[in-house]
């Protein structure tokens, strides 16, 4: 082979290496590979957009109306459990003291409905036993109203009632509907009304 046909074969070469470089390097470039992606240094500091807030920058506020809304339909819930079962659980043997046992909770027209049924209950000439006991399994709130302070509730009960003795109780569910009005800074029962037993 003679000096010639070297030196033809060996430019040959080096331009199909070269076209080679040149299309892995356009393909890495156009198709979002190494060529691509910026290089990583460990010793350069990231830099925030400056949209984004610092890490020493204070949180936002949080307008307090969802959870203060929260907090307090979680406590009429509460006050309508408790006034439930107290008012739902008595005996004509106990004088009817659970009704006597949480004026806080109650609204003077409630007050005085009560005092009416604790004069009804004096008349009574029956001294046969007769008792009920209220368990309050679920409160739903029907209306809610804080601009007004009103609200309605159903509360859920599961009863037992005894006659004669305490043996022999009749188990069955019954809905309680309440009315509460807010007075000064606290929810308080206005009306008490007993659905039909399930």
């Amino acid at each position: 082979m003679d000096r010639r046909k070297k030196i033809i074969i060996g430019i040959i070469g080096l331009a199909v290496v070269l076209l080679l470089i040149l299309i892995v390097w356009l393909w890495f470039r156009f198709r979002g590979g190494v060529a691509n992606q910026p290089s990583v240094n460990a010793n350069v500091g990231l830099q925030i957009p400056a949209g984004l807030p610092s890490a020493s920058a204070p949180l936002p506020q949080v307008p307090a109306g969802p959870v203060k809304e929260a907090k307090t339909e979680a406590s009429i819930k509460a006050v309508a459990m408790t006034f439930t079962e107290r008012y739902g659980s008595f005996s004509n043997q106990g004088n009817y003291a659970n009704l006597d046992s949480m004026p806080n909770l109650l609204t003077a027209k409630m007050k005085a409905e009560i005092e009416q049924t604790k004069i009804a209950a004096s008349h009574d000439s029956n001294q046969t036993y007769y008792g009920i006991t209220t368990k309050a399994l679920s409160v739903d709130i029907k209306i809610y109203d804080q601009t007004l302070g009103r609200a309605e509730l159903v509360v859920l009960t599961q009863r037992q009632e005894a006659r004669g003795d305490t043996i022999n109780a009749t188990s069955y569910f019954q809905d309680l509907v309440l009315t509460m009005v807010k007075t000064k800074d606290s929810w308080q029962i206005d009306s008490a009304s007993w659905g039909g037993r399930k």
